[in-house]
């Protein structure tokens, strides 16, 4: 697995994530550019956690996870996420053929 990655994030199922960035080698290039992007508008996060979850009726909704810890208030959280959303992460979606979410988490 890539380093730099395993160094910016928490990897919660690291061989099975690491099958995913090699079929989907898009997903580690966004979040490369995603962990910047979460630092300025989140500020500082308590974690960043990288998992591959599993649809249990529908395999292609498999998808890599990227889970926000973050110590903000739920309103100031669920707005930055709003904000993440709209300046970056639906420009990129497409680039990651919907294998990659981000969610928040405490």
């Amino acid at each position: 697995m890539d380093a730099v990655l395993q160094a910016k994030y928490d990897i919660k199922n690291p061989d099975e994530v690491e099958q995913w960035l090699h079929d989907y080698p898009a997903i580690s290039a966004l979040l490369d550019e995603a962990y910047n992007v979460i630092h300025q508008i989140f500020g500082e996060v308590k974690r960043l956690e990288v998992s591959v979850r599993h649809d249990p009726e529908l395999k292609e909704f498999d998808a890599v996870w990227c889970d926000i810890y973050t110590d903000l208030p739920a309103d100031e959280a669920l707005e930055r996420m709003s904000q993440f959303d709209r300046s970056w992460y639906m420009k990129v979606f497409r680039r990651a053929d919907g294998k990659l979410n981000f969610n928040l988490a405490q």
